[in-house]
């Protein structure tokens, strides 16, 4: 696990408000890999990494493809094993002169996916942000990830 992680439960964080069951697994890698055996083809494993990306993480993807589960990659360039193992992915920039990089881009792409989710079922997520507003219970939901999440299942 890596700071990538962060961005992982930020998503996760992101999409329940709006109904997505969506989970960013904490622990080991062990624990992703239990994770992943849960998923199926009705799922989304969505791998968050950049640069040479982690071992685990590029894992995690080749074992849910070779599953059937789709995947989708967060990454910072077209050539990272991310970019590659994944069915599909979107780019964000780290470079900082900072040794950690610069996570405001793919923050940036974050947010962007979580509204455009609100955007697929767009009463079902007005329902529930209504909800939320006025402190009612929301239906409980899950959300995976060092970068693994799960698509919304039918309510």
């Amino acid at each position: 696990m890596d700071l990538a992680a962060s961005l992982a439960w930020f998503l996760a964080y992101g999409l329940m408000p709006v109904g997505l069951d969506a989970e960013a697994p904490v622990g080991s890698a062990g624990n992703l890999l239990h994770k992943i055996d849960l998923l199926t083809d009705k799922d989304l494993l969505i791998a968050i990494s950049f640069g040479r990306c982690l071992r685990e993480t590029v894992h995690a993807v080749r074992r849910a493809r070779s599953r059937g589960v789709p995947t989708f990659g967060i990454t910072d360039g077209s050539t990272t094993p991310i970019a590659m193992h994944c069915d599909a992915h979107l780019l964000a920039p780290i470079s900082s002169p900072s040794f950690t990089g610069s996570y405001v881009a793919p923050m940036a792409l974050i947010n962007a996916i979580t509204l455009a989710c609100t955007h697929l079922q767009p009463k079902r997520a007005l329902a529930i942000l209504r909800q939320h507003r006025k402190g009612l219970p929301i239906r409980r939901a899950l959300v995976s990830g060092t970068a693994a999440g799960r698509r919304s299942r039918p309510q």
